[in-house]
């Protein structure tokens, strides 16, 4: 055996590629080569509205969108994006190129956010921009008081807080807020959600008088959802796992109901009684 872990060890010696540092390979025969992708030459601009971030390619080399990220830095934290995965890309084949704009959501409302192109194979910075993002849509009213959402008498002993925009669930809490809005064909309801311990049902809806009428929709849970009973459940939302952090929905509520709502309503269900926590954020309704 000693003499198998000597051979091997005389193979890596004499491989091409012995230490990669700072950007320098030396190799084999000790010939040093720069690692680092030369910088690329392109004029970028971005742009924040209500409820998109774009970059804009104006000028210079064209870019692999899978090589560049946006970089975005708002007051919760920030998140880096490959270009690639942005919800509109240009005409779709890979590459940025001068006129192109690709667009993403970005789940910030009523805020400074700071924007960064970076090119990651030469670290270069294509675009640094600051923006005060701006409100749009309607929003729940921070000083409202939760009240029990009591269709089929559901809500437990747990409780609904607001703290800094963030409406936090602790245990078994089926919960509702004052919200008065008139739902049309166009109504969106956005915001980010979070959880580190899945309970059986983790859902948010707009509501009625406690009547169950209009949909919930399931973003997390063990439990198994439909239109059965007293609540009325959908469940094409339902693909938040562990781990992944805060987590930014848009739900077309207005393809499967319109007219008058009154109420916000957030379920947290849990009916072991364990310690299990839902947050959601930057909730807000608008027409798109």
């Amino acid at each position: 055996m000693a003499r198998a872990q000597s051979t091997i060890a005389n193979v890596l010696l004499v491989g091409v590629v012995l230490v990669v540092a700072g950007g320098v390979a030396f190799t084999g025969s000790g010939v040093l080569e720069d690692t680092r992708r030369e910088p690329v030459s392109a004029a970028l601009a971005t742009d924040i509205d209500g409820e998109n971030v774009t970059v804009t390619h104006e000028s210079g080399d064209a870019l692999a969108a899978a090589e560049v990220d946006l970089v975005l830095q708002g007051a919760d934290g920030g998140t880096r994006v490959p270009l690639e995965a942005f919800t509109r890309r240009g005409d779709g084949d890979g590459t940025l190129d001068a006129g192109e704009t690709y667009a993403v959501g970005h789940g910030l409302s009523d805020e400074t956010a700071v924007v960064r192109v970076v090119h990651r194979p030469s670290e270069t910075v294509l675009a640094r921009d600051e923006y005060d993002v701006p409100l749009v849509g309607n929003v729940p009213d921070p000083s409202a008081s939760p009240t029990s959402y009591a269709t089929g008498g559901q809500d437990g002993s747990g409780s609904l807080t607001t703290t800094g925009g963030i409406y936090r669930l602790d245990g078994n809490a089926w919960k509702e807020l004052d919200f008065d809005y008139t739902v049309t064909a166009d109504t969106v309801l956005v915001f980010e959600f979070r959880s580190d311990d899945e309970g059986e049902l983790h859902a948010i809806g707009l509501g009625t008088d406690n009547t169950g009428s209009q949909p919930l929709y399931k973003v997390y849970g063990s439990q198994s959802v439909g239109n059965t009973g007293s609540f009325n459940f959908n469940g094409t939302y339902d693909t938040y796992t562990d781990g992944d952090g805060w987590v930014r929905y848009e739900i077309p509520v207005g393809e499967a109901f319109q007219g008058d709502v009154s109420d916000l309503v957030f379920v947290n269900d849990e009916d072991g009684g364990g310690g299990v926590v839902s947050e959601f954020r930057n909730v807000r309704v608008y027409e798109r």
